[in-house]
């Protein structure tokens, strides 16, 4: 192999910059980020801009140093939920990691025998969706964190909305739990399903409901029903385009967590399309041939305590 020269030595020895302009991205080019204009933009004369950071303009030490204060702060007080009071949250307006885990059975409280029904269901302190959060949430955590969750159920408008995902994260937590009435419970969630199929307009939430309930399905063996609602996962989730970046904002309604829950459920999508392939051999999988443009999730921390910052 030839020797580098001293030009090629001083390529790899350049510390890399965590910011780019966006012109210089577009052209693929090394940028200083100086601010207001980087020095390539000033010798070509250029418009020189960057994109919104979604961290809010904070560097990876203060991000660090606010994570630790909402830690500290969480010690002594409840999480209070960021974006609008339960008074506020607007009416929703709909328009037309790795993938799966075989779920460990965990001691929280004895299985309780008699159902809520759904409309009722106390999502703070709901037996079934302790080991929801605990276990499921850990691998798969995509849906509202739990002081958020409870906030949208609060709003009977949303509560329309949640009603089917909710349901199947009952029966999620019911087979963590090995509890008698797991049946029952997998009953409601289809149940629930199809209603919102039949009754609503296609939103996020249903996709969420779908994609929950197929790797349910996974783990139980059902590997041909779990594969259709997969794809009914995906189909819905395109026909609402969450595969596009814009639609976190559009739907987010304000909300940086529900935003950051709509990017994350599209990268779930994906990601457990993609393990369903590996497991099963096949080179491809529905949701890598849809083009999509939606930013990365943030840090799990950041979503969990309602920071919602870009990584």
């Amino acid at each position: 192999m030839a020797d580098s020269t001293p030009a090629d030595k001083a390529r790899r020895g350049a510390k890399r910059a965590s910011l780019a302009c966006l012109a210089c991205r577009t052209r693929h080019l090394r940028c200083d980020a100086a601010k207001p204009s980087c020095k390539r933009c000033v010798e070509d004369a250029k418009t020189c801009d960057y994109a919104q950071s979604r961290r809010g303009g904070l560097d990876r030490e203060a991000l660090a140093a606010l994570r630790a204060k909402k830690l500290r702060d969480g010690a002594t007080q409840p999480l209070t939920p960021s974006g609008p009071s339960p008074t506020q949250i607007p009416t929703p307006v709909w328009l037309p990691r790795t993938g799966v885990d075989t779920p460990q059975t965990i001691q929280v409280i004895p299985s309780p025998q008699e159902l809520l029904e759904i409309n009722d269901v106390d999502i703070g302190a709901d037996p079934f969706l302790v080991p929801y959060f605990k276990c499921f949430h850990r691998y798969h955590p995509c849906a509202l964190p739990l002081p958020h969750l409870k906030r949208y159920w609060n709003s009977p408008t949303w509560q329309r909305h949640l009603l089917p995902v909710v349901a199947v994260m009952r029966y999620i937590g019911s087979i963590y739990l090995k509890a008698m009435n797991t049946s029952e419970l997998k009953d409601r969630a289809e149940t629930a399903i199809a209603e919102a199929r039949r009754n609503s307009e296609p939103n996020g939430f249903l996709s969420q409901s779908l994609l929950f309930y197929s790797v349910a399905l996974f783990w139980s063996r059902e590997e041909i029903r779990s594969r259709e609602y997969m794809d009914l996962a995906i189909d819905f989730a395109f026909n609402i385009g969450m595969h596009r970046q814009s639609f976190a904002t559009k739907h987010g309604h304000q909300d940086p967590v529900l935003e950051e829950a709509w990017r994350r459920t599209w990268w779930q999508l994906y990601i457990v399309d993609s393990g369903f392939a590996a497991i099963k051999h096949v080179s491809l999988f529905k949701a890598k041939s849809i083009a999509s443009d939606v930013d990365l999730p943030c840090e799990e921390a950041d979503f969990e305590l309602g920071v919602s910052l870009a990584c």
